[in-house]
């Protein structure tokens, strides 16, 4: 067999050191990379069950699933669910900044409608808890926008004739990109000098990128490049991942390693390109040679987020490492549970063939009900088919599989009652409430996490990449949110005055799910207050010397995150109060007269209203039924 030649590109400097950097970051991720596939292949509900013989249960339990989903669902409501879940500060010292925060806040927002970004959160936050990492590229993409319009034509038959006009503009648009663990080569030292992802896409997308963006790429590398057989490696790890089949297609598909950082020379430790982008196809072709970070920011345009954090660690860990492992154990003894159900009622038997008078009534063993006929040398009383169970489940297995869960439970974060289920054993409410606010506590840790190294650093990286291509987003989408007057005003700013404005002494703060959190506890603190001074009368007392109920309630409400303007009485009611109030203190005076005791001061017999005196704490006279009547939390 003659020898393959060696592909003379691959002798190329940058390719080679390209390479080196991406073959070093495989290395040292190969067992983060394993534990992932464990972990998805346990996601997708897939189990190596080769070593069970024919007939064995082969059942799977959806624990770990349940439990991603549960955990994704809690964080991507409680942070995208608030109406405003961030906002956009001027730093201080700040003044007269060139654009507001809230027009940051209503442009970006937009965007983010525009890219799914709720998706796109709870995608990360599953990524994450699965692989380890949360991986977002923010970069952006030109797009038609389609605006309509009608011309009226005149026609001698039809008169006045409507046409439809349709007018299409390129116009930039943000794009945030979730990558896959496995497309993604980091530095290992954790020192940030290259970051590679590896990309697969259709020629024809390459092409159209390489000829719209004549400066960045090498056109004719592009149209050399993928004419060698393509390496189904990748489709087939992302197959594992998805759950989707390997599609056999025609399309032409090139894979592409995008590098972002310091190429160094191996040999002599010298920097030959510091802070740039190249991209390489894995026939080594140099389609995008080094080049300058295209970014103003000058930093890569990925932002990594691990869930769980190790120190002095690249990969970290996931959240679902050990919940994978609790779930194929519950899957064996769940199996051997069956098994042992299905040997209960159909047992072992052993048979006398030869007692038999046609063996072949059980060549294909024996069916419920069947009759089975014994010859002459069968003994008076002999029985042919007999049981002989050797053993069945004890007790110690269901409560092995009971242990096993919740390790599971524990590990996961988790319990019965947040699975949707009820416990498996007779428990308090007292102890279900304890065991949430432990599992909530953890989750204020990893809330952090998210809010603020993950989705607010993604936020100011995105304004940052809108910042600089302003100037061709939609000016009428622009005018729409901002006003006419401020989108031209805007318009007429150099990109560079624009992104030195807003790229600096602006502050993104992410507190929508801290929010929630936050809020939980503040209703707990409010109850329990109500509680202890609900125990006395005296209490009750000393408090309105010196607090207000109506405020109390007032942060109640809120910590129920219950609009107040949707309670708050409108005028009419307020009118009617007042006119009631005045009525009732008519009655008392014309009381007060017919009485005999016209001497002494009317008002002294007027009751006091919750308001009509602050010096004296005066608030909301509250029964202590109401104090008292067991305020429980929110679900």
């Amino acid at each position: 067999m003659a020898e393959k030649t060696k592909n003379p590109r691959l002798d190329n400097p940058i390719v080679r050191i390209v390479q080196g950097y991406k073959n070093e970051a495989k290395d040292a991720k190969l067992n983060r990379m394993n534990q992932n596939r464990e972990n998805f292949e346990c996601y997708n509900l897939r189990q190596d069950f080769s070593h069970k013989r024919e007939g064995q249960s082969q059942e799977f339990l959806a624990k770990q699933q349940g439990a991603v989903e549960q955990i994704t669902s809690f964080l991507q409501q409680g942070l995208m669910d608030q109406g405003d879940w961030y906002s956009v500060e001027e730093e201080p010292g700040v003044k007269n900044p060139a654009i507001l925060g809230e027009e940051i806040r209503k442009l970006l927002s937009r965007q983010l409608d525009k890219c799914k970004y709720d998706s796109h959160v709870a995608d990360s936050i599953k990524s994450g808890a699965l692989g380890s990492l949360m991986v977002t590229k923010i970069h952006g993409t030109r797009v038609t926008s389609s605006k309509y319009k009608t011309e009226t034509k005149w026609n001698f038959l039809a008169k006045n004739r409507k046409k439809l006009i349709r007018v299409d503009k390129s116009v930039w648009q943000l794009r945030l990109s979730l990558v896959r663990q496995e497309d993604w080569y980091p530095d290992p030292t954790g020192n940030g000098l290259y970051e590679i992802q590896h990309i697969d896409m259709d020629y024809h997308e390459l092409l159209k990128m390489a000829r719209e963006n004549p400066d960045d790429f090498d056109i004719e590398a592009v149209k050399e490049c993928g004419k060698d057989t393509e390496d189904l490696t990748q489709k087939h790890n992302k197959s594992r991942e998805t759950d989707q089949n390997v599609a056999q297609s025609t399309r032409k598909r090139i894979g592409i390693d995008e590098m972002w950082g310091t190429i160094v020379d191996p040999q002599t430790g010298e920097v030959l390109h510091e802070n740039v982008v190249c991209a390489i196809t894995d026939d080594g072709f140099i389609i995008r040679p080094p080049t300058t970070n295209p970014w103003w920011h000058g930093k890569s345009p990925f932002v990594v987020t691990p869930i769980i954090r190790v120190p002095h660690s690249v990969w970290h860990r996931a959240l679902m490492d050990a919940p994978t492992k609790h779930n194929l154990a519950l899957n064996e003894i769940y199996n051997l549970q069956l098994d042992s159900g299905l040997m209960s009622v159909w047992g072992i038997k052993q048979v006398r063939e030869d007692w038999l008078d046609d063996p072949s009534q059980i060549a294909d063993g024996i069916a419920p009900g069947v009759s089975l006929l014994l010859n002459s040398t069968a003994p008076a009383g002999a029985k042919a088919v007999e049981r002989v169970d050797t053993g069945t489940m004890s007790r110690e297995g269901t409560e092995m599989f009971q242990v096993t869960d919740r390790e599971f439970q524990q590990s996961a974060l988790t319990n019965d009652t947040r699975l949707g289920s009820l416990p498996q054993r007779a428990v308090k409410a007292t102890e279900i409430v304890a065991s949430n606010q432990s599992i909530t506590g953890v989750f204020n840790g990893i809330v952090k996490i998210i809010e603020k190294e993950h989705i607010a650093a993604t936020l100011e990286k995105a304004w940052m990449a809108m910042a600089q291509n302003m100037d061709d987003l939609d000016l009428d989408e622009v005018k729409a949110l901002l006003g006419e007057e401020r989108a031209i005003l805007l318009s007429q700013m150099a990109p560079e005055d624009r992104f030195a404005a807003t790229a600096q002494g602006q502050k993104f703060k992410v507190y929508g799910l801290s929010t929630t959190l936050n809020k939980i506890n503040d209703f707990r603190k409010h109850t329990s207050l109500l509680q202890t001074i609900g125990t006395s009368d005296a209490l009750v007392a000393a408090f309105q010397r010196k607090y207000s109920f109506t405020k109390l309630l007032g942060e109640i409400v809120k910590s129920l995150d219950i609009k107040a303007e949707k309670i708050e009485m409108d005028d009419e009611e307020k009118a009617q109060i007042q006119k009631e109030q005045e009525m009732a203190a008519k009655m008392a005076m014309m009381q007060a007269a017919a009485s005999g005791k016209g001497g002494q001061n009317p008002q002294s017999q007027i009751p006091q209203m919750a308001t009509s005196s602050e010096e004296t704490g005066a608030g909301l006279d509250v029964p202590m039924s109401t104090i008292n009547s067991g305020i429980t939390e929110p679900g």
